[in-house]
């Protein structure tokens, strides 16, 4: 996978204050692993991110999936997405005029560009297993995130399988952050090309590249000394201290497991648009006509997982079944094969 050359902006936005006021009243953010809002298992996230698929992960999804996760104290906020249409506080965020223009620059001056989702991530500092590269989620005509869990469109896109159905994305990535640590590396020729990371200072900066394609990660927050807040768990929650909103909380309900001043919180505002070449090529994605369904998918890897050498039965739950997800996982494994961080791990 060879990403479009990404597009910087620096700055972001002519107020940043403003951005920062909505961090605050869109508070508290959710856990990025509750509820599956991204991934369901240890298996599941390693399937997404790359990482050696292990049989004791296999063995973890056939019981509790969710007790095997390990946990980073890392937090996920949605703010608007083109389904449910922005509220008026974010409209102007979700029709921003250097993301759309970037995004054209991105592909080449696309016609049309149709922003999809926009979410804050925010990270406090901890200490981290090896962060992960990975790429983001793709978009593909008539399944997306309602119809399938990440892990699969992510395979999806990896295995090549499926290009006749993807819709190209662009998607800026907004650092709001002064504190140590926290880059962003990335590897915008390819997962066999050396990486870049960003420079301090980046606040108020924003990288919009192809992220369905482009491997990237976000780098430890502050000295990497601290652990995880003790008690965290997939109900915890990040938000603003009522009382004192220069510091910053995780809660587990009513408790309070660890507190921060706001500027050792690295906020990342991430903005998500589909893009086309022209307006035919958006109608066929806006009329559904020609989309692709779970049957194609399912025999799309059966048929290549034959030609591989690897026949084997259709899967009775295809989306949860933990031998189908480590066998995919480790078929279409692609993983960055210069990566600094994950070398000194």
């Amino acid at each position: 996978m060879i990403p479009r050359p990404p597009v910087s902006l620096d700055p972001a936005f002519d107020d940043p204050r403003s951005i920062h006021a909505l961090l605050d009243a869109q508070a508290p953010y959710a856990m990025l692993q509750a509820r599956g809002q991204v991934m369901a298992s240890d298996l599941e996230q390693a399937a997404i991110t790359g990482a050696p698929i292990r049989d004791e992960m296999i063995d973890a999804a056939r019981g509790d999936a969710r007790a095997s996760l390990r946990l980073s104290a890392t937090f996920r906020g949605y703010w608007a997405s083109a389904d449910a249409g922005p509220d008026a506080a974010i409209e102007s965020l979700f029709e921003h005029p250097r993301f759309l223009d970037a995004a054209r620059r991105l592909h080449g001056g696309a016609a049309v560009v149709r922003p999809t989702e926009i979410y804050a991530h925010v990270i406090v500092p901890h200490r981290q297993h090896a962060p992960g590269a990975h790429v983001d989620l793709p978009s593909f005509r008539g399944i997306g995130r309602r119809e399938l869990p990440v892990w699969l469109l992510v395979t999806m896109r990896r295995s090549g399988l499926f290009e006749r159905w993807r819709i190209p994305v662009a998607t800026a990535v907004c650092w709001l952050y002064r504190g140590p640590g926290g880059t962003f590396t990335y590897w915008p020729e390819g997962p066999d090309a050396p990486p870049r990371s960003t420079a301090h200072p980046f606040d108020n900066t924003a990288i919009v590249g192809e992220n369905d394609s482009m491997f990237h990660r976000g780098d430890p927050v502050g000295a990497g000394d601290r652990e995880i807040p003790p008690g965290l768990s997939v109900r915890s929650t990040l938000g603003p201290d009522p009382a004192r909103p220069d510091r910053w909380q995780v809660r587990e309900g009513e408790r309070v497991l660890a507190e921060y001043a706001r500027d050792e919180v690295r906020f990342a505002l991430s903005w998500s648009a589909q893009v086309f070449r022209d307006a035919a090529q958006e109608r066929v994605a806006r009329e559904h006509a020609d989309d692709l369904d779970l049957e194609t998918v399912i025999g799309g890897f059966l048929g290549d997982l034959e030609r591989r050498g690897t026949p084997v039965e259709r899967p009775h739950d295809p989306l949860h079944d933990p031998d189908w997800i480590a066998l995919l996982g480790r078929t279409y494994r692609m993983v960055p094969r210069l990566d600094p961080l994950a070398a000194r791990a």
